[in-house]
């Protein structure tokens, strides 16, 4: 692994001064694919800790896919959706799905969250190469589960929730449950009556992603 990016680092140093704006066709969205590419290799050759940060390019349109179904619509899929969100966003692959389907100024907002900063600075950068307008884009480094940053600001704030959610959890994910018995008293999961246990750490990501969804929500986890 070291070998790998002392051999990227090598590349990018090679590349600095070139002028990859006046390349003949060259576009953000060319750059970004390459970045994804790259993205793809490192995960590849990080074997199941890529997984964690890394979800298929093929897994994440199957994904935005399905949640843009619309049966009221002729060809079955919506054209343009306005907030997405990814609660546990890795390198922001399965968020930039619903732009590259959509295409980037049918989607109003991209959410997503992350609780490692190495990660959350990857997927910060794959929306830039991608085009993604900053201000088109809120990206949050902290743990999901223990300190939400998206949660709407009233339970029937419609306005602050998602049209869509759509995820890939880590298996690694921590999670306490019953072992912090003060999370019974968190409005995420005081409706359950019971927290999800320690094992169930997909459960207690479930249960707080829910709450960030409203009655049109498409969420998929």
């Amino acid at each position: 692994l070291e070998k790998k990016c002392e051999t990227l680092k090598k590349l990018l140093l090679g590349i600095e001064d070139f002028p990859l704006s006046n390349v003949p066709g060259s576009s953000r969205d060319t750059f970004g694919d390459a970045y994804e590419f790259l993205i793809t290799m490192y995960a590849s050759g990080a074997g199941r800790s890529g997984g964690e940060f890394f979800t298929p390019p093929e897994v994440g349109k199957l994904l935005a896919k399905i949640s843009l179904q619309d049966p009221e619509r002729e060809d079955g899929y919506k054209r343009a959706i306005g907030k997405v969100y990814d609660p546990t966003c890795g390198s922001g692959g399965l968020l930039l799905k619903f732009a590259k389907i959509l295409g980037k100024g049918n989607v109003d907002h991209f959410y997503g969250q992350d609780v490692n900063l190495t990660v959350y600075n990857l997927s910060r950068m794959n929306m830039i190469l991608h085009g993604i307008p900053f201000e088109k884009f809120d990206i949050v480094c902290e743990d999901t589960l223990l300190k939400p940053a998206f949660l709407p600001s009233a339970p029937d704030s419609v306005g602050d929730r998602f049209e869509c959610i759509v995820s890939n959890p880590p298996y690694s994910i921590k999670w306490k449950g019953e072992a912090d018995p003060t999370l019974i008293n968190d409005p995420r999961f005081s409706k359950a009556g019971k927290l999800a246990p320690q094992k169930k750490r997909r459960t207690g990501l479930l249960r707080s992603t829910r709450s960030t969804a409203c009655r049109k929500t498409d969420a998929l986890l």
